[in-house]
């Protein structure tokens, strides 16, 4: 028979192993995000990706945005140069993620431009750089928000279609 020091205890190890499990999904979404961000194939010409493990809270565009349980960044060169990132911010809530994306769309300014077919909502611009340009675009879905910066030779055409792409792989991951 158990008696009600033992209920509590045991009690107490259930809601444990609830909480622990949880966090071990959250945690389980953003590993698997991670590999996801850019793959084979994405963007033009041949391209080194780094993982970057580190917090992205040093670059102004991601400063002062409301808490979330991880962020992913991968950044990649072209011919040796640092030439673009992607981050995805997981988010434990819908207000904060909408809210960190009003954030960052009036970072990119009023020469964004609102995308379809992408995400549940996003914005790209495109600045130009001497005879370049660069391309930013910021999305959301479901949990994640996810911010690119590209840079030449990546076009937009490159750029949307790689968008899209990750958009696509992203959703049953953080769609749950």
């Amino acid at each position: 028979m158990l008696t009600s020091y033992n209920q509590r205890w045991i009690t107490l190890l259930i809601v444990s192993g609830v909480l622990l499990g949880g966090c071990n999904k959250i945690q389980a979404t953003a590993l698997k995000v991670g590999p996801l961000l850019i793959q084979p194939g994405d963007l033009s010409g041949d391209v080194e990706v780094t993982d970057v493990l580190i917090s992205v809270e040093s670059q102004a565009f991601f400063r002062d945005l409301p808490s979330r349980r991880e962020t992913r960044y991968q950044r990649y060169r072209h011919d040796g140069k640092l030439n673009g990132w992607v981050a995805a911010l997981i988010y434990h809530s819908k207000a904060d993620q909408i809210s960190a994306y009003r954030m960052l769309v009036t970072r990119l300014g009023v020469t964004g431009n609102i995308l379809p077919d992408i995400g549940e909502q996003a914005v790209g611009r495109v600045t130009p750089v001497d005879i370049d340009s660069n391309i930013d675009i910021v999305f959301t879905r479901c949990a994640a928000l996810v911010a690119l910066h590209l840079e030449h030779p990546m076009t937009i055409e490159t750029a949307l279609r790689y968008a899209k792409r990750l958009d696509q792989r992203l959703m049953p991951i953080v769609c749950h």
